[in-house]
């Protein structure tokens, strides 16, 4: 079955006017329709009707010769059509009234949808420490044999005592863990190796951590800075960026700051709820990111915030359909986003008052904690006791029976056919290697 949504983004202004046609049909097409977004089984359209043409001219969409919207000029609107099939090339066509006929109100539009990624994976466990609650609590790749993850690694002597302090990041090289003890600032100018909190890499020489002693550390290839961050509210526990000149750090209590490689600042969040995740996607249209925070306080039921952070303010967009409970989200472009917790969600247009879409029900009963993703049909999931979910555009595949541990995965990042995700089992650390 086909599904089709529409969103209207705004209306134009209606002007009181005809605009000039010819016998035959309007001399100027001055409705426009373009691809905003292409998936495996849907399009994203976007429908352009200028005030030069006259107001209410009724308009149709076609899908090779198959209508699927109607409405009245003058309109900027989005549609969705989906149901389609991967890998399929079909032709949209706009048409308008003229004379009681409908002709062509642009050139015919041949879009093809993407085709599904494999869920072939082949899943490796890795184990880091051997007790005190060794943990990781983020990852980054740089590519496969280059892999960042950052938390806290015991280790015992040759006399069976624990190491202190304890190892805070570990390296892959492609065939083994090296642990590292990251030095990090504090409040008063102290050197100390403390446990780390999160990580971020533009490049094998661009890569950001952070402490849970609030400072933020950098590596440019040779060797690391640090400094501490005091233009914030709470801790620092994930991070984002598109460049070093927009950059964020979020934690609890709606801490949000943001660099703009010159300063930092402290921003108001709009709510005092713990920002679990962050993630920008850009805007084909405008250029611009869109950036999106998710904020629960998921150990007192407190709960969800959707933030939309744009030039140093934030907005709350509608919730409705979420849990209180969230922890990651992400978005492959602006009319695809996914928020996890418990269950997971999707929404396409993010302003609307239409409910966050479940998609988690006969797919899981655990707790999901992070999704990132290639594209929108490479995504991954993961969270409570393994569980690691993939959406190949079409379909979810549950891999839990390979990838099962009595623990959780807290991070995943993915890198073409390569996925790390990281987590605590027992008393351990745990690395989830995907091979594809």
């Amino acid at each position: 079955m086909r599904i089709l949504t529409v969103v209207v983004c705004c209306a134009i202004l209606i002007c009181g006017f005809a605009c000039t046609k010819s016998p035959t049909g309007p001399s100027i097409p001055f409705s426009h329709l373009t691809t905003e977004d292409v998936g495996a089984i849907d399009f994203v359209l976007h429908i352009n009707v200028t005030p030069i043409l006259r107001s209410s001219t009724p308009l149709r969409v076609s899908r090779d010769g198959q209508t699927i919207f109607t409405a009245t000029a003058p309109i900027d609107t989005v549609v969705v059509d989906g149901g389609l099939l991967p890998k399929q090339t079909y032709t949209y066509q706009l048409m308008q009234e003229f004379n009681g006929n409908f002709v062509p109100a642009d050139a015919p539009l041949v879009v093809t949808t993407l085709d599904t990624t494999s869920h072939n994976f082949t899943w490796q466990m890795d184990t880091l420490g051997v007790g005190n609650s060794s943990n990781l609590r983020d990852v980054a790749i740089i590519s496969p044999t280059d892999v960042w993850a950052v938390g806290e690694i015991y280790t015992l002597d040759s006399t069976g005592h624990f190491i202190f302090p304890p190892y805070n990041a570990a390296h892959w090289n492609g065939s083994a863990w090296e642990l590292l003890k990251i030095q990090t600032i504090t409040y008063d100018g102290r050197i100390i190796v403390t446990p780390l909190t999160s990580i971020f890499a533009f490049s094998k020489s661009d890569i950001w951590i952070s402490s849970d002693v609030g400072a933020v550390g950098r590596w440019n290839g040779l060797t690391w800075s640090s400094r501490w961050i005091s233009e914030r509210s709470g801790s620092i526990d994930k991070m984002w960026g598109s460049s070093d000149s927009n950059f964020y750090l979020v934690g609890s209590s709606g801490s949000l700051t943001h660099y703009d490689a010159t300063r930092w600042q402290k921003l108001e969040s709009g709510t005092t709820y713990d920002i679990q995740d962050i993630y920008g996607t850009r805007d084909s249209r405008s250029g611009k990111y869109k950036i999106l925070a998710v904020a629960s306080n998921i150990y007192t039921g407190e709960g969800p915030k959707v933030l939309e952070i744009d030039s140093g303010n934030v907005a709350l967009l509608p919730d409705n359909g979420l849990p209180w409970s969230l922890h990651g989200l992400w978005s492959s472009s602006v009319y695809r986003n996914y928020i996890v917790g418990d269950g997971i969600f999707f929404k396409s247009y993010l302003n609307a008052t239409t409910p966050w879409r479940a998609l988690h029900f006969g797919l899981t009963t655990y707790y999901t904690n992070a999704v990132r993703g290639n594209a929108s049909n490479d995504i991954v999931v993961v969270g409570a006791y393994g569980v690691t979910l993939h959406y190949n555009g079409s379909s979810w595949k549950n891999y839990q029976a390979e990838t099962y541990i009595n623990g959780s995965l807290f991070r995943v990042e993915t890198q073409g056919n390569f996925v790390v995700a990281v987590g605590q089992v027992g008393n351990r650390a745990v690395v989830l290697r995907g091979y594809r």
